[in-house]
């Protein structure tokens, strides 16, 4: 029952007064007859179906309540014509209400869609509809790629259960996807303890870094108030040409990105454990930062990595040191600036004194004490001035 009119009111279905007494035989008549009126025998109670196309709206239910009265003729017509009236615009309600489902539903696949093939995925690939996504498609793009890894993840798995895994797993995903997402980032992978992201800019990249370190840093808080052990991570970004696009059979597709660019911040994230550091980025990256880059950035060392051809000058972003270390390093760098001018020079007897006046300033950092070694080496003849240092580590 919709709607109850009595003593000149009407009554919708929220009123405690749905439960009006009816007919409920006569209804069911009316509902199922051809017939567009049906009466009961003493002509007290009418039941006037509304059709449209040969389509059940509803019924409209009318009854004297007086006893000895009854509908007339004229009362009949009129309630007939009323409800011929009526069916179009209760169908357009009807109609309205399906297409309001409809689109409800349509929006909530949309939003499940999104949380596999976010429509990021699908503007980089140059496709505006998922319908024309197929397996082969792909698009060169200049771009910024981050790699975060978790260190010694697989020896915390040794004693963990598969939930504890998982949770551990959900855990660091939580802590540092939004910072990605929330600087224009897309998460292109997800490999247990790495994480694999694509940017448009380095600053969005280098942001995002940096904004992953701190959430992480709350995020171990919360570790350590449980009793777990702190998650370390190192994180490398590199920019290049990189190939967006997707691979895969009849049945099933994924998102990859390829390239030499990729490649080399896998190997920037590992030069963390060279250092000590935690955030790594290539010289094109820093070079795409510009010089009045946002953040604190210094050089570390030019080195020969892992199945490259050609050297790439490491660079760190020390956003996330304490203000002291902060504070040593920045007064530190016009004494780092001379000393690799010197060291790139080729002028090594001048080098060396230049880098033990870094060692003074920052006895604890690695940068001096590791070009302090190449001038040795240089010395000792083992290596030439302006040869690159090569790493064999991937």
């Amino acid at each position: 029952m919709r709607a109850i009119h009595r003593d000149g009111r009407v009554f919708g279905v929220d009123t405690a007064v749905n439960d009006a007494p009816y007919d409920s035989v006569l209804v069911a008549r009316a509902a199922r007859s051809g017939d567009t009126q049906v009466a009961d025998a003493h002509d007290r109670a009418l039941a006037v179906p509304i059709r449209l196309q040969d389509r059940l709206i509803g019924v409209v239910y009318a009854e004297h309540q007086g006893s000895g009265r009854h509908f007339t003729a004229d009362q009949r017509e009129a309630l007939v014509f009323l409800c011929a009236q009526a069916a179009a615009p209760l169908w357009n309600v009807a109609l309205e209400a399906q297409l309001k489902a409809a689109d409800e539903y349509r929006q909530s696949l949309l939003d499940a869609q999104s949380r596999f093939v976010p429509n990021e995925v699908l503007r980089i690939l140059d496709i505006d509809d998922l319908r024309r996504v197929r397996a082969g498609h792909r698009v060169e793009r200049e771009m910024t790629v981050l790699i975060s890894d978790i260190r010694g993840y697989t020896t915390m798995l040794e004693d963990m259960d598969l939930a504890e895994a998982g949770n551990l797993a959900m855990g660091f995903l939580r802590a540092v996807e939004l910072p990605i997402v929330s600087c224009n980032g897309l998460v292109q992978d997800v490999r247990g303890d790495e994480i694999l992201a694509i940017f448009e800019s380095a600053v969005d990249a280098v942001r995002a870094g940096v904004a992953m370190l701190r959430s992480l840093g709350e995020h171990n808080e919360e570790r350590r108030t449980l009793g777990s052990q702190e998650l370390r991570v190192g994180i490398g970004i590199n920019t290049g040409t990189v190939g967006v696009g997707l691979v895969g059979g009849v049945n099933r597709m994924v998102l990859t990105v390829i390239g030499d660019a990729v490649n080399l911040a896998a190997r920037i994230e590992s030069i963390n454990k060279r250092y000590g550091s935690t955030l790594l980025i290539s010289d094109a990256t820093r070079a795409a930062l510009g010089d009045e880059t946002p953040f604190d950035v210094r050089r570390m060392e030019r080195v020969m990595v892992v199945n490259r051809r050609g050297p790439v000058t490491i660079h760190e972003v020390y956003e996330n040191d304490p203000d002291d270390t902060r504070a040593a390093k920045r007064a530190a760098q016009p004494c780092f600036d001379e000393a690799f001018a010197l060291f790139d020079a080729g002028e090594v007897d001048a080098a060396r004194p230049a880098f033990q006046r870094c060692q003074e300033l920052l006895p604890d950092d690695p940068v001096a004490p590791l070009h302090l070694a190449h001038c040795d080496a240089i010395a000792r003849g083992e290596m030439v001035p302006g040869q690159d240092v090569v790493l064999h580590q991937k």
